[in-house]
């Protein structure tokens, strides 16, 4: 009888630990799924964040050709300059935004 209980008493004990191990291996699968998610996803939205960045650049590149392909009269620069107390490359700037339009660039530097 006292070999019946040992028996069982192992028995029981084999189980719990083909549990644990069965445990650990799960617990270990599961880890590396989500670390490989996690990973994917962050490589995802660097990727999506670079191609933002990528775009917005070339936008920026765009706005700078149309702007340098703008002339503007030095008397307008200069009457900005003085009008707004501003840099001469702040009142070029602010000219060639309003395509070289005087009247324009002095509405809006009034309006902001």
């Amino acid at each position: 009888m006292a070999d019946t209980r040992e028996d069982a008493g192992r028995g029981q004990h084999m189980k719990e630990q083909e549990h644990a191990q069965l445990d650990k291996v799960t617990d270990n699968v599961e880890q590396r799924e989500l670390q490989g998610a996690d990973t994917s996803k962050i490589q995802q939205a660097m990727s999506k964040l670079a191609a933002q960045q990528q775009a917005a650049k070339q936008e920026a590149l765009k706005i700078e050709r149309e702007l340098a392909s703008v002339k503007v009269e030095e008397d307008h620069v200069r009457i900005i300059k003085n009008q707004f107390d501003m840099h001469q490359r702040q009142a070029e700037r602010a000219l060639k935004e309003c395509k070289g339009d005087l009247k324009a660039t002095i509405e809006h530097l009034i309006s902001s």
